[in-house]
């Protein structure tokens, strides 16, 4: 490393320490109302619609098919995509008397995503599960 590279480098060390002891776990979902928490609840909601996608794209036909037929595929991923779509929109507007009713719904579409897919669902399963306690505010018993 040569000496001029050495205060970036500490920079990066700094601005990586601030973010880590920025990120804390929201004790509610999302208990104000402010412009940052809109655009929270949202970004959180679409990453959450984006990952809901992820059983269309594992089946055979969307794999080896060509960009027209994927392309019809994510226009109808069936019925499992849309109903975990639509528990990610209610969990963006969650409040907490609706909040642990609809992360034990989100704890059931992720047991049987896991039942159908097995291990190579583990990933995913992991990753909703965190979108879900973030928009819900709840801890998951699993």
């Amino acid at each position: 490393m040569t000496p001029h590279a050495l205060p970036y480098v500490a920079a990066g060390a700094a601005m990586a320490v601030a973010l880590v002891g920025c990120a804390t776990a929201p004790s509610g979902p999302f208990p104000g109302n402010s412009i940052q928490d809109a655009k929270a609840r949202t970004s959180l909601s679409y990453q959450c619609q984006s990952e809901a996608i992820w059983p269309a794209h594992q089946k055979a036909d969307y794999r080896n098919s060509g960009a027209r037929r994927r392309s019809q595929i994510d226009n109808d991923p069936g019925s499992e995509v849309k109903e975990m779509r639509n528990l990610c929109w209610q969990m963006a507007n969650a409040t907490d008397a609706t909040a642990p009713a609809l992360m034990q719904q989100c704890n059931e579409r992720l047991a049987a995503i896991s039942r159908k897919y097995g291990d190579a669902a583990a990933d995913h399963i992991t990753r909703q599960r965190k979108l879900c306690e973030s928009l819900t505010g709840q801890a998951s018993p699993i």
